[in-house]
């Protein structure tokens, strides 16, 4: 509740209660491709070194192995490289050839290459004394957030962790899927959305109604033909196995046994990935025996038929789908 002179006003101030982005900041250039097009690139800044934070962790391998053709039955020598992924992520080509310089000096002993940089610098030029300290990196990511202040852009940075998964039904009758991350379910609070869309026809006609098109937003809305199915959200309960009717039916003859044997609650949700663990199960499942026995069970948009459920403090389904 805030206060003015004359009056008091009720204010709303969003509490998110989950990482809405990663910590790590990004920034955007353009480049151009070999065709003459630009592209936006998403890059992030590294320091020079080895370690956390650094542009090698240090634990980087140059691995030659020897690999039998299987037509000419030749052997032939396979190279995995994980120095060289990294030189090439370099944005700058001429920083890339220095620091490429830099560690066949030392025989790419990366500790050895970048100790005492104080004292023997990396220099992009030696004469006027100016050395190289950090370099920028392609990162290849695509979905990306701006971090907008006073109506500028000071950064990007990568959306956390998922908060929920909606499962629609387009025109032709496929399953399609929209992963809403935490950064997504604020955006559309403050943007006067409902977290979860369940009536995608009348959230267009509002948007076209008040001109936001524009907004970046819409890139994850469901299409307005589109028909609702269902949410998933981690830790909400599942019938799987049973039919509405059977579930109906367990409930009015109080066949709690049954319904127990295909009770599921939400273990992760990834895109496309949806794990379901067993009620009863208390630990965090992921080997083949609890797929085999039916403790953990992965669904996928087009495979998801379970049937979303609600639990009252007694054990006792009151609500059976969304």
């Amino acid at each position: 509740m805030a206060k003015s002179k004359n009056r008091v006003t009720n204010q709303t101030t969003l509490a998110p209660r989950g990482a809405l982005n990663e910590a790590s900041i990004y920034g955007m250039i353009q480049q151009y491709l070999p065709n003459g097009n630009r592209s936006d690139e998403v890059v992030i800044k590294y320091k020079i070194g080895t370690g956390k934070g650094f542009l090698f962790n240090g634990d980087e391998t140059i691995i030659v192995k020897e690999k039998i053709d299987k037509e000419s039955g030749v052997a032939v020598l396979t190279e995995k490289n994980e120095i060289k992924v990294v030189l090439d992520s370099i944005v700058d080509i001429g920083i890339r050839r220095i620091i490429e310089e830099r560690l066949l000096r030392f025989n790419n002993n990366l500790k050895d290459a970048f100790r005492n940089l104080d004292k023997t610098p990396i220099w992009l030029n030696e004469e006027k004394r100016i050395p190289i300290k950090s370099v920028r990196c392609k990162t290849n990511l695509s979905k990306v957030r701006a971090l907008v202040k006073d109506k500028i852009i000071v950064g990007y940075v990568k959306p956390g962790n998922n908060h929920h998964v909606e499962i629609y039904i387009d025109s032709e009758g496929n399953k399609k899927e929209i992963s809403v991350t935490f950064w997504d379910a604020v955006d559309r609070v403050k943007n006067g959305l409902p977290i979860i869309i369940k009536q995608p026809k009348v959230i267009w006609d509002n948007i076209i109604k008040h001109g936001l098109e524009d907004n970046p937003l819409l890139e994850i809305l469901p299409e307005d033909n589109w028909t609702f199915v269902c949410s998933i959200q981690q830790n909400e309960m599942f019938v799987y196995g049973l039919s509405s009717e059977e579930i109906d039916s367990a409930i009015r003859e109080k066949e709690f046994s049954i319904l127990s044997q295909h009770l599921y609650r939400i273990q992760n949700v990834a895109p496309n990935q949806y794990f379901l663990r067993h009620h009863l199960e208390t630990r965090d499942l992921r080997d083949a025996s609890a797929r085999k026995l039916k403790k953990l069970v992965q669904l996928s948009c087009s495979s998801f038929d379970a049937t979303k459920v609600k639990i009252n403090n007694l054990g006792q389904i009151t609500h059976i789908g969304e």
